[in-house]
């Protein structure tokens, strides 16, 4: 209804009135709420080793929620993350390096009251190819002996770990 100033003689009595109007309003008003949902998963993905690849999701809710992204169970450690909100959408893209095969997880949250609603999806990525090992020893005149562990992949060799004998 309409509140009008009938009665109301001092500058005490207004504020008290504003004040109750206002906590009135505040208890029966009536704001939206929607889960987290998911709109688009990241996709699953077979790719060469050491290439580059980009992972995308989008979730939406009301709260807009935010995007965790999960590597294997862990809490990602490299790669870059670009978030946008347009239109109570997030649209998060995570890049990485391409070295391993994961399980990579978006995670989407938002709070309601004292309650967290999450939706999750996850994709694979897996490396094509063929890997190889190879161990050499190498020895430089009057050093230690040093083994080296070394991954070929195609054309590519890496060192992943040299130690002395």
């Amino acid at each position: 209804g309409v509140v009008g100033n009938e009665g109301i003689t001092s500058t005490t009595q207004r504020q008290g009135m504003l004040k109750r109007l206002c906590k009135r309003i505040l208890t029966t008003s009536v704001f939206p709420t929607v889960f987290a949902r998911i709109l688009r998963a990241p996709e699953s993905h077979n790719v060469t080793f050491g290439s580059f690849v980009t992972l995308r999701c989008t979730a939406t809710g009301i709260p807009v929620p935010t995007i965790t992204w999960i590597e294997n169970g862990n809490a990602i450690s490299s790669g870059s993350i670009q978030e946008s909100v347009k239109d109570r959408v997030i649209d998060s893209r995570l890049q990485l390096f391409i070295t391993k095969p994961g399980l990579y997880t978006c995670i989407a949250t938002n709070k309601h009251g004292e309650k967290f609603t999450t939706a999750k999806a996850a994709s694979t990525l897996s490396i094509a190819g063929r890997m190889d090992f190879s161990i050499c020893i190498t020895q430089e005149r009057g050093e230690p002996a040093l083994l080296h562990n070394i991954l070929l992949w195609g054309n590519l060799s890496f060192i992943s770990y040299s130690s002395y004998l």
